[in-house]
């Protein structure tokens, strides 16, 4: 239970896991921020609520375990990760669709016009590609209701929202292999640079199948969050940090989601068990654009200082990063999200 004025563990990563960012303070100021919601800014403080504000640049101390506080003067806008356990990679129309999907039969080949093929290598056209399909970024099944619900309830508005599941702005033209990685979330598709991770702070391996964008354009990157538990067959032959094909235009998936699904594959490998479970309704009809989300969108401030525990120690290879959780806000509406 999320109580308002307590401070809420939210991650806990083993150093070795963060071995694809340095220095490791950016990644985790970034993801804290993305938790929080798609446009946050905040900082750290170590071991203390109150404590000095971290230098995302410093090296963690050298403990066997380090508590962070994030702090962050905006309302939460957490991520509801129990949905994104459900994403489905199918391209064609199922019996389970929501009525509300607004069904594109050609989702899989407008993906695949603008991709070409797999984004991990470089495009080669071909008449009929095996192995490879259009995935969803986010789950097809939860149709257009909920995606607008996760806009409003994320503060995306028009023209930057997407609002059709099956919008080619909503899928990737990935390999089975990485398809299948990414739904495992296993992996992450990260894009760089962001306000938090600059292209300096990845180092790009040695091989890397596609060509490597000037420093000031965006790249999707991909990052293994635990190679252990990679299928053989690609544990040799991916690697962190390798540039995938992402060109920003129109039609290209927006940062918003790219960064949601990235978060939610982070908490899923390492979130605590006692992560607030967030959920929110469709919005309320009618929905008649971004005019419609003023009220909401306004905002409400929002005190994070809250009063901290003592925290017990953990095993020596552990480094605790404690991103703290949001105070509840009952004035917000009731069918915009509920936290368990």
């Amino acid at each position: 239970m999320m109580k308002l004025g307590d401070w809420q563990e939210i991650l806990r990563v083993p150093v070795d896991r963060l071995a694809f960012c340095s220095p490791v303070l950016r990644w985790l100021l970034f993801v804290a921020c993305r938790i929080w919601g798609p446009t946050s800014e905040g900082h750290l403080t170590v071991h203390s609520p109150t404590g000095l504000e971290v230098d995302i640049d410093a090296t963690p101390p050298a403990l066997p375990s380090v508590t962070y506080y994030f702090h962050c003067p905006g309302p939460p806008r957490l991520p509801d990760v129990q949905k994104m356990m459900e994403r489905s990679t199918t391209s064609s129309m199922s019996s389970g669709t929501p009525t509300t999907s607004h069904h594109n039969p050609s989702f899989g080949s407008d993906v695949q016009e603008r991709d070409i093929s797999c984004i991990l290598y470089p495009a080669q056209p071909r008449e009929n590609e095996h192995g490879v399909q259009a995935c969803h970024c986010i789950p097809h099944a939860k149709g257009i209701d909920y995606l607008r619900g996760l806009n409003i309830h994320r503060g995306v508005t028009a023209p930057l929202a997407v609002d059709n599941i099956d919008d080619v702005r909503n899928g990737l033209f990935l390999s089975d292999g990485l398809r299948t990685e990414w739904l495992r979330q296993t992996v992450g598709l990260l894009l760089i640079p962001n306000e938090y991770i600059r292209v300096q702070d990845l180092t790009t391996p040695i091989f890397t199948a596609n060509p490597i964008p000037p420093d000031d354009v965006p790249r999707l990157v991909l990052n293994i969050f635990r190679n252990e538990l990679l299928a053989p067959m690609l544990r040799y032959s991916i690697h962190n940090n390798c540039v995938l094909r992402y060109t920003p235009s129109p039609s290209a998936v927006p940062a918003y989601l790219l960064d949601y699904v990235y978060i939610c594959a982070v908490i899923a490998q390492f979130g605590s068990k006692d992560f607030p479970r967030t959920t929110w309704s469709p919005p309320p009809p009618p929905l008649v654009g971004p005019s419609s989300d003023k009220n909401f969108l306004s905002g409400r401030e929002m005190s994070t200082e809250h009063d901290g525990g003592d925290e017990e120690a953990e095993q020596s290879n552990w480094e605790i990063l404690t991103i703290i959780g949001a105070q509840n806000n009952p004035s917000l509406e009731a069918w915009r999200r509920g936290v368990e």
